[in-house]
């Protein structure tokens, strides 16, 4: 079950991107200013989120099985050049599984993937 504060992906991934420019510091503890992007043009696509040019986060709302397998496409991509995690939001816990397990067999088990339900 997916909840109704947004009307789709678009719009929780803007709300996340606000979030962690209103919450991440202005500089690390090296002194390097922190840079949130969103939906950056890269030669490996475009993910929702990248920060620092390090970390991806690709959101994903409550995926049927096309969905997860665009997902795991993109994150592979993604993952030739960053760490990268899968946000997904509305997804019970068993679909969870099944993601990791699909990433896993595929080698991709350095995608992480994190859920809110």
């Amino acid at each position: 079950m997916i909840p109704r504060f947004y009307g789709g992906e678009d719009e929780y991934t803007e709300s996340l991107y606000r979030h962690l420019n209103r919450r991440m510091p202005d500089e690390l503890e090296e002194g390097e200013e922190v840079d949130v992007e969103l939906r950056p043009t890269t030669p490996y696509g475009v993910p929702d989120i990248l920060i620092n040019d390090r970390l991806v986060l690709e959101l994903k709302l409550d995926p049927d099985k096309g969905g997860r397998d665009r997902g795991i496409g993109q994150c592979a991509e993604y993952s030739c050049e960053w760490v990268t995690w899968i946000v997904v939001i509305g997804c019970p816990d068993h679909r969870i599984k099944a993601w990791e397990q699909l990433l896993e067999d595929k080698g991709l088990d350095g995608i992480e993937v994190v859920s809110f339900i």
